[in-house]
């Protein structure tokens, strides 16, 4: 009669630790990929931009605008197209004040001349928590960068810091856009 009793205390046990662990990790697992999809949204925004600044630049005769209040009508008259879904901010108003509502840095002055790794805008880090932020370049594609003092920073190339400090390397090939990484 104890061996049944033991039995059954040993299998709801069991059940309950793994019931537990159930509950405990898969709110982690959600956090993951919900940080994942956070980062393709906020680099795909940032690449629909640079298609924007690319058609603006085709009809200016090469120039970038000169703040994105000008190339609203190419890239996006919507305040909330201009926030990083993994921030959580409410948009401004206006273009007006766009700097100081925006979590995305524009930097003015670029050209079709422009060397292809020229960065262009970038993510604010402090909207993916400090881990990184997704980079505009001239040529239009975007890229994550880990910030310098993420974990995965140490097997990257190319910190974040590093690429708005300085852009590209020069003949620094475009990595294929992956998903599920």
């Amino acid at each position: 009669m104890n061996t049944k009793r033991s039995n059954l205390k040993t299998i709801l046990i069991t059940l309950a630790v793994v019931l537990l662990a159930g509950l405990i990790l898969f709110p982690i697992a959600r956090a993951r990929s919900l940080a994942w999809a956070h980062k393709i949204a906020c680099r795909n925004k940032m690449i629909s931009y640079g298609c924007g600044f690319l058609m603006y630049a085709g009809d200016h005769g090469g120039r970038f605008p000169p703040h994105v209040a000008s190339s609203t009508r190419y890239v996006a008259q919507q305040p909330l197209l201009f926030i990083c879904p993994a921030s959580g901010h409410k948009p401004g108003e206006s273009f007006d004040d766009f700097d100081a509502w925006s979590d995305y840095v524009y930097i003015p002055g670029c050209t079709d001349a422009s060397p292809p790794g020229t960065v262009v805008a970038y993510c604010r880090p402090e909207n993916h928590r400090g881990r990184g932020g997704n980079i505009l370049f001239r040529d239009g594609h975007a890229e994550w960068f880990w910030s310098e003092g993420h974990p995965q920073a140490k097997d990257a190339d190319l910190t974040f810091e590093q690429v708005i400090r300085d852009g590209l390397p020069p003949g620094r090939p475009v990595p294929p856009v992956t998903f599920g990484k």
